[in-house]
């Protein structure tokens, strides 16, 4: 029987491979979809921390990134937005991917219980590395003298940190399946086509949804001392 991308099914499965030659495909492929899901995600999410502190508008730090990426590819890839998210994207992809080869190896079959646990770990390894990223993320692009910087991030900021992931990891395992699922059944597309895209695109699609929680997490850092009216 095929193996399917991103098939939790164990029946689409069979445990025909062991670790050894399974666990360096799945890590290949996390890196292979952070290497692609990356690039516009760390454009749009240093062009949401920047308009708060006065640098730019969104779309024109989008377009000036754009213009980095493509003009001067090794400035871009090797700055510290695209280091930190490529890192976030592989970590939280390499553990869902190796969470999934091990329920296949564990022979779980129950596909309630794969799910669980494929999305806690991953959720896990997503809102934990997210978390450092954005500390990191806050104190470089903030704009704030390093005299007044908090030490830490408040926990409102965390907290808005925290739903944000929570609705990216949601559209990842549960929207894009549902995506795919929808292209397969009523338009006929090919089955690894539909997944291998939605988990693609679904992602990058969230963030425009999430921008808003993102953006006020980044200002109530900024300026925790104002007012929810003067915001």
């Amino acid at each position: 029987m095929a193996h399917h991308f991103a098939d939790a099914s164990w029946k689409s499965h069979e445990f025909l491979e062991g670790p050894y030659m399974r666990v360096p495909k799945e890590i290949g492929c996390a890196l292979m979809a952070s290497a692609i899901v990356s690039p516009i995600v760390s454009m749009m999410d240093k062009a949401m921390v920047q308009p708060i502190t006065g640098v730019g508008p969104f779309l024109g730090r989008m377009k000036d990134a754009g213009k980095v990426m493509v003009l001067n590819p090794r400035s871009f890839f090797g700055g510290l937005s695209f280091r930190l998210t490529s890192f976030v994207y592989f970590g939280t992809f390499a553990v869902a991917n190796l969470s999934e080869a091990a329920l296949d190896f564990y022979k779980v079959k129950d596909d309630g219980k794969r799910k669980q646990v494929k999305v806690s770990a991953a959720s896990a390894a997503n809102i934990s590395l997210l978390a450092w990223r954005d500390s990191v993320f806050a104190r470089k692009y903030s704009g704030i003298a390093s005299a007044v910087r908090p030490k830490k991030a408040p926990m409102r900021t965390v907290s808005m940190f925290a739903l944000r992931d929570f609705f990216t990891m949601a559209a990842t395992f549960y929207g894009a399946p549902l995506a795919a699922n929808y292209l397969i059944k009523e338009h006929d597309w090919n089955h690894d086509a539909a997944e291998l895209s939605m988990a693609l695109a679904v992602p990058v699609v969230s963030q425009l949804a999430t921008a808003p929680i993102h953006i006020h997490a980044m200002d109530y850092y900024n300026r925790s001392l104002v007012s929810t009216s003067e915001r």
